[in-house]
C-alpha cells in the first residue's frame, strides 16, 4: 500500500513544481499576453468578461526593441454604448504603467480616447514595456472593441521606433439576468454583404414558456432580414419556437409564438435565430420591444425587461456618396463633360435631388446639349434640369424601377463652356436619394469638384475660388495678381458686391482687409454699402510673379443668394510707376446657400402609441425659406400622400392595407431652395377587439346573500382595463386582472344592496387602442326562507312572566 503512495505522489509532486514555476497561470503560460510582439507594437493586455457595473482597468504594453520610448500619440476607439471611460481616475481615466508616462488625455469625444505622453530621456528599451493603464466602467451589455490607432511612436531623437502598430483587443460585458429578460447574444462587427445569425435568449426562471410577442426595430439602411431563411428569416432556437413572423414594416421584425405545453424553464433559454444581412457600413440598433411574455397558465413570466443589441457594420466605402469625376484644366473656350457618379450600395436608386453650384464668371451650362445641358449617365435617368438661379443647376431624377445597386454608378453627364480664367468650384447638395421604396441610401454626401481655366495674362488680378458658404458663415477670400517680370509697387482695387447676401467683416485686420503672403496695404475704404475699395504702397515693392498672394478679404454669409464680386482695377504700378501689363479684373461671385433641412415635429401622436383607427397627425414644421411641399408615405407602400397645414388625416384606405401591429410613417418636406427634410413616426395598429368569455358562473344560476366569483378569460396583445356593470348602470367597476383565466370576485357591499330577482352583469374589457368587447351574465338572486315567528308576542315577555311567577309561589310555601 505505501508503495502505490509513494508512485501517486511522484507525479503530483512533480505538477505542482512546474505550477508554481508558472505562477499559476495554466491558460497563458508564457505570460500576461500570449503574441510574440515586434519593436513598434502596441498592444492590449488580456481582459477578462465584465458585468454591467464594474469598473476595471486594462493594461497597455510596447515593445521598442533596442530603442527608449520617449514620446507617443495613441487613439483608441471603443464602444461608448458599452463601456466608458472612468475619467474619476488618474488623468481623465488613464494612469502611467510600471514603465510608462503620460502627459495629456482627451476623453472627451465619445466613443474615443486619445492618449498623449512625453518624456525627454526616454524609458526602455524593453519587448514588453507596460506603458499605460486604462480605466472603465461597463454599463452595458455587449463587446466593445478597443482599437489602437498610433499617431507617434518616436525614440528621444525622434526617430520611429520599428514599425507602429496597434494590435486591437476586446472587452466583452456580460449580466446576470433576471427572471423576464430578453436578450441577444454577443454579435462581432460585420461587413457590408455578411449574411449572419443573431441568438435571441430569454429567463424564464420557473416558469414555462408559453406564448410571446416580440418586437426587434433596427436600421434597415444597415442590416435587413433574410428573409430567404425559415419563416421569414427566423428559426426557432433550441428552447424555443415561433408561430408567425411579420416584416412587412421596414426597421421592424414582429415575431410571436404560442405552445401550450410551454417551453423551459431555465435561465437562458435559447429561444430565437435571426438570419440578416449587411446591406451599408453603419451601426445597427437591435432594439427589443417586449409586448407579451406569459406561462402556460397565463401568468407574466418575472419583469419582462429587453436588454438592446447592436451590429456594427464595416466597410471602406461609403453608402450614399455622389462624386464628380475628375476634370484635366481646361482653356478658356474649350466645351467639356463631367461625370457625376453615385454609391448605392446594395440598394437600387430610384429618385434623386441634387444641386450643383458653380462660378458662373468661370464656367457656364452648355443648354444646348440634351436637357439643358444634363444627358442620362451609363446607368442613370434624368427628369428635370433647372438652371434659372445663376451660378446653380437643379437636377432631379425620378424612375420606379430604379437602376442598380452599384458601387460607382454613372448617373449623369453635364456639359459645360469655359468662358474665362480661374478656378470654379463644383458643389454638390444632396436633396434626395432614395430607392423604389422610398429608403434613403446610405447617408446621401456630396463630394465636391472643381474646374480650373487657365491663359491668365500679366495685369490680372483675380479672386481665388470660393465654395459655397452657408448662411452665418464667416470666411475669406483671396486675391492674386499676376505681374508678369515686374514688381508690384502700387495699387488700387474696387470690389462690387451683394451687401444683402455677404458683408464684409470689419472686426478683421483693417477693416476686413489683411495682407497676403505676397501682399501689402495701406487703406481701406468700407463706406459705400455693396462696395469696398483697397489701395496699398509699398516701396520696398513685392514679387515678380504670376500668382501673388495679394489681400486676405473677410467676409460674414447672411442671407441666401448670389453675390457678385466683381473687381475694378484703378492702379497697378511697379516701383518706377510703370503700368503693369493690362490691369483686369476677373470676376468672381459667392453663393450662399441654406443646407438646413426643413424641422419637422410631431405633436400629436407620441411614438408607440396604440390606434384602432386612422390616426390624425399634428405636426409643426419649420424652416428659414419657404416650404414648397409636404407628404407623407408607409415605407414599402409604393405611394405617397399630400398634406397641407398643420394636421395630417392618415388616409383610410392605406390605413386598412397595413397590417396589425407596428406601422412606420415617414414624414418629409422640402423648401423653395430644395432642401429636404423627414421625420419618422411609429405607432401600432390593433383594429381587433379583445377576447373574453365566462366560464362560470352560467346564465340562471341562483345566489344568495353572498356576492358571486366569475371565472374569466381575457386575451388581447395590448389588454388595458376591465371592469363590469350591474343591471346596466352606468356605475362602472374596475378591477384588477392578468392576461389569461382571473378570479373576479363581485363587490360584496353591492351585491348586499341589489333586491332580489334577476341581476345582469356585464363585464367590458378594453385595449390600449380603445377597442372594448363585453359579456353578459343574468344571474337570479334568492335569500333563502327561515322558519316564521308567532305574531305579536316576544319570546323574552314569556320568560319574564313566568320566572316572576315561580318566585311568587316558591315564598308563598314558605310561609
Amino acid at each position: 500500500m505505501k508503495k502505490k503512495i509513494k508512485l501517486f505522489l511522484i507525479p503530483l509532486v512533480f505538477f505542482l513544481i512546474i505550477l508554481v514555476a508558472l505562477g499559476g497561470n495554466i491558460r497563458h503560460p508564457f505570460g500576461l499576453q500570449p503574441k510574440i510582439a515586434a519593436p513598434g507594437d502596441v498592444w492590449f493586455g488580456t481582459v477578462t468578461d465584465k458585468e454591467v457595473g464594474d469598473i476595471f482597468e486594462t493594461d497597455i504594453y510596447v515593445d521598442t526593441g533596442n530603442q527608449k520610448i520617449a514620446a507617443y500619440g495613441i487613439d483608441i476607439t471603443y464602444n461608448q454604448n458599452v463601456i466608458v471611460v472612468e475619467t474619476s481616475i488618474g488623468t481623465s481615466g488613464v494612469e502611467a504603467g510600471a514603465d510608462g508616462f503620460v502627459t495629456a488625455v482627451d476623453a472627451n469625444t465619445p466613443g474615443v480616447i486619445t492618449i498623449l505622453g512625453f518624456d525627454v530621456v526616454g524609458t526602455g528599451p524593453g519587448s514588453q514595456l507596460h506603458l499605460l493603464r486604462i480605466w472603465w466602467e461597463a454599463i452595458a451589455l455587449g463587446t466593445s472593441p478597443l482599437d489602437i490607432s498610433i499617431d507617434a511612436l518616436v525614440d528621444e531623437n525622434n526617430i520611429d521606433i520599428g514599425t507602429p502598430t496597434g494590435i486591437d483587443g476586446s472587452v466583452e460585458v456580460v449580466e446576470d439576468v433576471t427572471i423576464g429578460n430578453v436578450w441577444f447574444g454577443t454579435v462581432t462587427d460585420k461587413e457590408v454583404g455578411n449574411i449572419f445569425e443573431t441568438a435571441l435568449y430569454v429567463d424564464t426562471g420557473i416558469q414555462l414558456l408559453a406564448w410571446y410577442s416580440i418586437y426587434i426595430a433596427y436600421n434597415q439602411n444597415v442590416i435587413i432580414v433574410d428573409t430567404s431563411v425559415g419563416n421569414n428569416g427566423v428559426e426557432v432556437g433550441a428552447d424555443g419556437f415561433v408561430t408567425d413572423v411579420n416584416v412587412d414594416t421596414p426597421g421592424v421584425i414582429e415575431i410571436w409564438g404560442i405552445d401550450p405545453v410551454g417551453r423551459g424553464p431555465g435561465s437562458q433559454l435559447h429561444l430565437l435565430n435571426i438570419t440578416w444581412i449587411a446591406v451599408a457600413v453603419g451601426t445597427s440598433p437591435l432594439d427589443i420591444i417586449i409586448d407579451t411574455l406569459v406561462d402556460i397558465y397565463g401568468y407574466v413570466i418575472g419583469t419582462p425587461t429587453d436588454i438592446d443589441g447592436s451590429v456594427v457594420v464595416v466597410e471602406d466605402v461609403t453608402i450614399g456618396d455622389v462624386w464628380i469625376g475628375s476634370v484635366p484644366t481646361k482653356d478658356v473656350g474649350a466645351i467639356f463633360e463631367t461625370q457625376i457618379y453615385v454609391n448605392t450600395g446594395s440598394q437600387k436608386i430610384a429618385a434623386y435631388g441634387i444641386d450643383i453650384a458653380y462660378n458662373q464668371n468661370v464656367i457656364v451650362v452648355d443648354t444646348s446639349v440634351g436637357n439643358n445641358g444634363v444627358e442620362a449617365g451609363a446607368d442613370g435617368f434624368v427628369s428635370a434640369v433647372d438652371v434659372n438661379t445663376p451660378g446653380v443647376i437643379i437636377i432631379s431624377g425620378f424612375d420606379l424601377a430604379g437602376t442598380g445597386p452599384g458601387s460607382q454608378l454613372h448617373l449623369l453627364n453635364i456639359t459645360w463652356i469655359a468662358v474665362a480664367v480661374g478656378t470654379s468650384f463644383l458643389d454638390i447638395t444632396v436633396d434626395a436619394l432614395l430607392d423604389p421604396d422610398t429608403n434613403v441610401i446610405g447617408t446621401p454626401t456630396g463630394i465636391d469638384g472643381s474646374v480650373v481655366v487657365e491663359d491668365l495674362t500679366i495685369g490680372d488680378v483675380w479672386v481665388g475660388s470660393v465654395p459655397t458658404k452657408d448662411v452665418g458663415d464667416i470666411f475669406e477670400t483671396q486675391i492674386y495678381v499676376d505681374t508678369g517680370t515686374q514688381e508690384i509697387a502700387t495699387y488700387g482695387i474696387d470690389i462690387g458686391y451683394n451687401q444683402n447676401v455677404i458683408v464684409v467683416d470689419t472686426s478683421v485686420g483693417n477693416n476686413g482687409i489683411e495682407a497676403g503672403a505676397d501682399g501689402f496695404v495701406s487703406t481701406v475704404d468700407v463706406n459705400t454699402p455693396g462696395m469696398i475699395s483697397i489701395s496699398g504702397f509699398d516701396a520696398t515693392r513685392t514679387g515678380p510673379g504670376s500668382q501673388l498672394h495679394l489681400l486676405n478679404i473677410t467676409w460674414i454669409a447672411v442671407a441666401v443668394g448670389t453675390s457678385p464680386l466683381d473687381i475694378t482695377v484703378d492702379a497697378l504700378m511697379d516701383p518706377d510707376t510703370n503700368v503693369i501689363g493690362n490691369p483686369t479684373g476677373i470676376d468672381g461671385s459667392i453663393y450662399i446657400t441654406e443646407h438646413i433641412a426643413p424641422l419637422i415635429t410631431i405633436n400629436v401622436p407620441s411614438n408607440n402609441t396604440y390606434h384602432s383607427k386612422p390616426p390624425t397627425i399634428q405636426v409643426i414644421i419649420y424652416d428659414l425659406s419657404e416650404i414648397n411641399t409636404t407628404w407623407y408615405t408607409v415605407p414599402g407602400c409604393g405611394e405617397s400622400k399630400t398634406f397641407s397645414g398643420s394636421s395630417i388625416d392618415f388616409d383610410v384606405n392605406l390605413w386598412n392595407d397595413q397590417e396589425e401591429g407596428l406601422v412606420l410613417i415617414r414624414i418629409f418636406a422640402n423648401d423653395s431652395i430644395g432642401n429636404l427634410g423627414q421625420t419618422d413616426l411609429i405607432i401600432i395598429k390593433d383594429a381587433f377587439k379583445p377576447s373574453i368569455r365566462v366560464t362560470s358562473p352560467l346564465d340562471g344560476d341562483v345566489f344568495g346573500e353572498d356576492a358571486p366569483e366569475f371565472n374569466i378569460t381575457v386575451s388581447d396583445l395590448h389588454l388595458d382595463i376591465l371592469y363590469y356593470t350591474i343591471n346596466d348602470s352606468a356605475i362602472k367597476y374596475f378591477v384588477s386582472f392578468t392576461s389569461g383565466t382571473n378570479l373576479i370576485a363581485i363587490n360584496e357591499s353591492v351585491w348586499d344592496a341589489l333586491p332580489e330577482g334577476q341581476v345582469l352583469i356585464r363585464f367590458f374589457i378594453n385595449d390600449t387602442a380603445g377597442n372594448i368587447n363585453d359579456v353578459g351574465v343574468v344571474l337570479k338572486k334568492q335569500i333563502p326562507s327561515r322558519a316564521p315567528a308567532i305574531p305579536g308576542y316576544n319570546i323574552f315577555i314569556f320568560l319574564f312572566i313566568g320566572t316572576t311567577a315561580i318566585i311568587i309561589l316558591f315564598f308563598r310555601k314558605r310561609k
